[in-house]
């Protein structure tokens, strides 16, 4: 009696896991894709605000104060170098106060901010040439604007080959842009000099950015935090 009581109850057993196999695999054939379900049966998307958390927006500012031909030569080489450093998937823009090549008149010129736009920095790179009287502060204040409508992290580049007359405008700018989650690296190229060095490393701490030597060019891109 035990054992057929036994035999009755593992039938039943039997039944019930069949019926529950039977319903997931009807469950996963017969679902269509709708747009209710349409997540069923794939990777669910990351959202659209994670990916703009993780955007990495840069905005390089260009400025030569000496007008000597080898010294313009020379910061062009080394915008070529930055900007060919950085990964395609950053947002990259520039801003450069000067004149265009055969011409004496300067102006305010820039590519805004977008991806894959290389080729775009680089030829105005080459067919601009900043004033001796570049208005850094202006510069990054509308640099400042642009990436201030951005999602992500923010980043300021200032390229530039030494003192100017804006210290102290410069430095209450730079803490601004810190205030607006903005941060503010410092590529100094051509003669370092001392006062010039600590000038510059104290603007980049203030902006809760990295100072860079010229002969640091090539650790400018790693050494910003980009991810």
């Amino acid at each position: 009696m035990r054992i057929q009581q036994n035999l009755i109850l593992l039938f039943l057993i039997t039944i019930l896991i069949s019926a529950i196999f039977g319903l997931n695999t009807l469950n996963i054939i017969s679902s269509p894709i709708t747009e209710e379900n349409s997540d069923i049966g794939r990777e669910l998307k990351v959202s659209n605000s994670y990916h703009n958390q993780k955007r990495a927006n840069i905005k390089i500012v260009w400025e030569v104060i000496s007008q000597k031909e080898e010294d313009i030569k020379n910061s062009r080489n080394t915008m070529a170098k930055i900007i060919n450093d950085f990964p395609q998937d950053v947002y990259l823009g520039l801003r450069v106060f000067g004149s265009y090549q055969h011409s004496t008149a300067n102006y305010f010129m820039k590519v805004p901010l977008a991806q894959k736009n290389k080729q775009q920095l680089l030829e105005l790179v080459k067919q601009a040439t900043p004033t001796l009287h570049s208005p850094t502060r202006i510069n990054l204040i509308r640099a400042g604007e642009s990436l201030s409508e951005q999602q992500g992290k923010k980043h300021i580049l200032l390229v530039t080959d030494g003192n100017n007359n804006e210290q102290q405008s410069l430095t209450k700018t730079i803490q601004y842009l810190k205030n607006k989650e903005i941060r503010t690296h410092i590529l100094q190229v051509g003669d370092v000099n001392s006062t010039d060095q600590l000038y510059l490393r104290s603007l980049a701490e203030i902006g809760n950015g990295k100072y860079f030597m010229h002969s640091e060019k090539d650790s400018v891109v790693p050494t910003i935090n980009l991810n």
